[in-house]
């Protein structure tokens, strides 16, 4: 199998996901759009990772393309994830959260049945059919595939780096965990491949990522609290917000402790 095989095969497998998922999104299916949405990132992630296999002329507009459909998608996941999370919040923090999402159901429907949609899944199709091979897609899938992994990876790892001392440490994690993604979508591909030897990269990322997602979701969460504090209606919903806000803050906290742990546990791809 050459690098272009193995590069090929996992976009056609995820624009097939991209493709299921899509009517399901558009009814509002339990779990429909985070799973179009992944499969958009993986597709992206995997232009962006292996740039060397395929040409860059052809595959960099398309993820131009893929980064809008994902954030409209991301859009409806966010205000999902916030209202699973706050089910317990006081009625009018849960309410709006519920209108939000409705608004944000109503904008990803009206995007999907836009021009610049379709004509994306056609690129892609395209894509598949009648790939633009770079260099190192006929190189051998066995010896060219850790190369690319490992630079995925060091990315990552140089991104993690910069956390201790950045201006916005927040910000700083969340390009981790961003990376963190790359890295574990590029082993994923891998591992058909290489086998055990990238699905233990596969997962240490996946666990790197878990962990910047909880902080992640915990900023996020408290962001949204912050915006609606001074629209509580009673003292009990000011409390209830507080008291939400502080178990926000415990959980972001907890994962900052965590990521050090995890990151000491991974040892990196070792082809």
């Amino acid at each position: 199998m050459t690098a272009g095989d193995a590069v090929l095969g996992y976009l056609a497998a995820h624009l097939e996901s991209l493709i299921e998922f899509d009517p399901r999104a558009r009814l509002g299916e339990n779990d429909a759009v985070h799973r179009m949405r992944v499969a958009t990132r993986r597709l992206r992630s995997t232009l962006q990772a292996y740039r060397p296999v395929l040409d860059p002329a052809r595959t960099e507009p398309l993820q131009a393309e893929l980064r809008w459909l994902a954030a409209v998608l991301g859009e409806v996941r966010d205000l999902e994830v916030l209202r699973m999370r706050f089910a317990d919040g006081p009625s009018f923090f849960v309410d709006d959260l519920a209108r939000r999402e409705r608004g944000a159901y109503r904008r990803m429907n009206l995007a999907l049945k836009e021009p610049r949609y379709f004509e994306l899944l056609d690129a892609l199709d395209a894509l598949i059919a009648d790939p633009p091979l770079g260099e190192r897609a006929q190189r051998k899938a066995r010896k060219e595939l850790p190369v690319l992994v490992s630079r995925v990876w060091e990315r990552m790892a140089r991104q993690y780096r910069t956390i201790e001392t950045a201006e916005d440490p927040d910000l700083a994690r969340h390009e981790t965990r961003k990376a963190a993604k790359r890295a574990r979508y590029a082993a994923e591909l891998a591992t058909p491949v290489l086998g055990a030897a990238a699905k233990r990269v596969a997962k240490d990322a996946k666990r790197i990522q878990e962990v910047l997602g909880e902080h992640q979701d915990g900023v996020l969460a408290m962001e949204r609290l912050r915006a609606v504090k001074g629209r509580a209606r009673t003292p009990q919903d000011a409390f209830a917000l507080g008291l939400l806000y502080g178990r926000e803050e415990c959980r972001a906290e907890t994962a900052r402790d965590r990521l050090a742990v995890t990151w000491s546990r991974t040892l990196g791809p070792s082809f």
